[in-house]
C-alpha cells in the first residue's frame, strides 16, 4: 500500500528515498586560530556602545579644548536669546500679527469660513517673525564677538559703594559688632 503512494504517475516506485537538507561538515580547528583567540583580551561582557569612547577624550586626543569649545557653543547660544529693548518691541509686534491671524483663522473654522487666505497669511507671519529672530540671533552673536571699546582706554576701577559710583564720599567705616539683619545687635540673653 506504501508503495502505492509513493509512485509517481507513471505507476513506478521512486529511484531513491527523498533527501533531507545535506549534512554540514566541518573543518578541523586550526591551532594558529585557537592560539590568537586565546591571546586576545577577554570581554567583560556585550556594550551597546561597542569601542566608542567619550567625546571629551577623543577631542583632547585631535588637540581641541573641550572646555573652550563647550563655552564658546554656551556664548552663541545665550547671545542668540538675549535681544535688545527694541529688538523685543519688534518681536513683540509681529508676534501679535501672528496671535491675531491665529484667532482669525481658528474662528473661520467655527464659522465654516473660507480658510485659504488665513492660512496664508498665517504662514506668511511665523516666517517673518522667525527671519526676523534668526536676524536678531547673527546680529547679536556678531555684536558679541567684537570686543567694546573702553572709554580712556583704561579698564574702570569698581567702586566700593553706590555712594561712590554716584559721585558721593565714601562712607566712614564701621567700628564695633556689625548689626544683625534680624536684629537685637547685642549681647545674646542667656537663658535659665
Amino acid at each position: 500500500m506504501s508503495e502505492l503512494l509513493n509512485a509517481d504517475a507513471t505507476g513506478s516506485p521512486p529511484a531513491s528515498p527523498p533527501r533531507g537538507r545535506p549534512r554540514l561538515q566541518l573543518k578541523k580547528r586550526d591551532p594558529a586560530a585557537a592560539a590568537r583567540l586565546a591571546q586576545q583580551a577577554p570581554r567583560r561582557g556585550s556594550n551597546p556602545f561597542g569601542d566608542a569612547k567619550p567625546r571629551e577624550e577623543v577631542l583632547t586626543n585631535k588637540g581641541i579644548d573641550v572646555k573652550a569649545m563647550d563655552r564658546k557653543t554656551e556664548l552663541k547660544a545665550q547671545a542668540a536669546h538675549r535681544l535688545t529693548r527694541q529688538q523685543r518691541e519688534e518681536a513683540d509686534a509681529i508676534a501679535a500679527e501672528v496671535k491675531h491671524a491665529e484667532e482669525a483663522l481658528r474662528e473661520a473654522n467655527e464659522k465654516e469660513l473660507p480658510e485659504n487666505a488665513l492660512r496664508a497669511t498665517l504662514e506668511q507671519k511665523r516666517k517673518e517673525l522667525n527671519d526676523l529672530m534668526e536676524q536678531f540671533a547673527a546680529a547679536n552673536l556678531e555684536a558679541r564677538s567684537q570686543p567694546r571699546p573702553r572709554q580712556g582706554g583704561q579698564p574702570r576701577a569698581k567702586p566700593a559703594s553706590f555712594a561712590q559710583a554716584a559721585g558721593g564720599a565714601a562712607p566712614p567705616p564701621q567700628t564695633g559688632p556689625k548689626p544683625s539683619i534680624l536684629g537685637g545687635g547685642g549681647p545674646k540673653p542667656s537663658i535659665l
